[in-house]
């Protein structure tokens, strides 16, 4: 089999292809219709989520605050079970 730029065939243990690494900037055109019928999104959807996501976390500081008052709460409740 000859190679191609941007396709990749990697082998398992055994020296049997396993696994094929694809270039989508390449072929991502003529690639996303397979993918999309297996479930595979590739729209920038998913970037999308991961910035809601990534904006609702909590700051340094709002992180710092909230480890703070979980700590001393469990330190409370279980000091209060030794009395």
């Amino acid at each position: 089999m000859s190679e191609v730029s941007g396709i990749e065939l990697e082998k398992d243990a055994a020296g049997n292809n396993s696994y094929v690494r694809i270039d989508l900037k390449k072929y991502g055109d003529m690639i996303n219709p397979i993918l999309q019928r297996l479930g595979v999104n590739l729209s920038d959807s998913n970037l999308d989520e991961f910035e809601r996501d990534w904006n609702k976390g909590l700051s340094i500081e709002e992180f710092r605050q909230y480890a703070k008052q979980e700590l001393r709460k469990h330190f409370y409740e279980k000091n209060a079970q030794r009395k």
